[in-house]
């Protein structure tokens, strides 16, 4: 593994802690409806695998908006199954 790997993951990690020290991002997660859309839904629990994802999450209220309707309204491929889990 090269130091890219490293590096991405430090960046990814940083991403995420800052992303849920968020004020709007602890407000989705106390919401047991949406908590437990969130963990079902396969797909937007991968794109937050990326730190770009994360970044453009965190500055771009209509990305959140966005996001928020992927995990409230999901297409049904995007769930996870027993598998994926």
């Amino acid at each position: 593994m090269g130091m890219g790997f490293w590096s991405e993951a430090k960046q990814h990690r940083e991403a995420t802690e800052h992303l849920h020290e968020t004020p709007w991002w602890q407000e989705l997660m106390n919401d047991p409806h949406f908590e437990s859309s969130f963990q079902r839904n396969y797909y937007v629990r991968l794109k937050l695998s990326s730190a770009d994802y994360i970044h453009k999450l965190m500055n771009s209220e209509t990305e959140r908006r966005a996001f928020i309707e992927e995990v409230l309204h999901p297409d049904p491929e995007h769930l996870a199954n027993p598998d994926q889990d």
